[in-house]
């Protein structure tokens, strides 16, 4: 038996080996999803902030940001700036209806600061609350606030604030 070479198409995976499959056969190896839950419960570890499940109130303190700019003919600067006074805002994340079944649960942050505040936020798996199409999040295992800027540009600003319980403030 001869074999010959197939044409290479879209369909095929290297034009350069004899024997071809169309990708459409190949095996997918998925994780079953009755068993995320399990894998998310391995990864997660407990943190700071989590004492009150649907109701956290936190100070941010700004603090070092960084800015990736697009220069002259494609190249990349990194700068990282000292904020001049830096900001201090309160957060309050609400998650309305927590559910023990349901992750990602829905959420809502209010904000001294307006561009921080959302009805439409994202509370997933007591780790992290994000909102604005995850400009904005906040991780609860290590109480940090990242809001990301994206010019037209293309070039971004990372602020980054330290959060803590707006408890411990006294």
């Amino acid at each position: 038996m001869i074999i010959q070479p197939v044409a290479p198409t879209d369909r095929t995976i290297h034009p350069a080996r004899q024997r071809h499959r169309p990708a459409r056969m190949l095996p997918r190896r998925r994780l079953p999803a009755a068993a995320l839950p399990s894998v998310l419960l391995l990864m997660l570890t407990a943190g700071p902030v989590t004492a009150a499940a649907d109701r956290l109130d936190l100070i941010c303190t700004e603090q070092i940001s960084r800015q990736v700019v697009f220069g002259d003919q494609g190249k990349v600067h990194y700068e990282e700036r000292t904020p001049e006074a830096p900001e201090e805002v309160s957060l309050t994340l609400l998650r309305p209806a927590p559910s023990a079944d349901a992750d990602p649960d829905a959420a809502r942050i209010e904000s001294s600061a307006p561009y921080l505040a959302s009805n439409a936020a994202t509370w997933i798996a007591d780790r992290q609350v994000e909102s604005h199409s995850g400009q904005v999040r906040i991780d609860l295992l290590t109480n940090v606030l990242s809001v990301a800027d994206i010019a037209d540009s293309g070039s971004a600003s990372f602020r980054r604030f330290q959060c803590r319980p707006a408890a411990a403030q006294d």
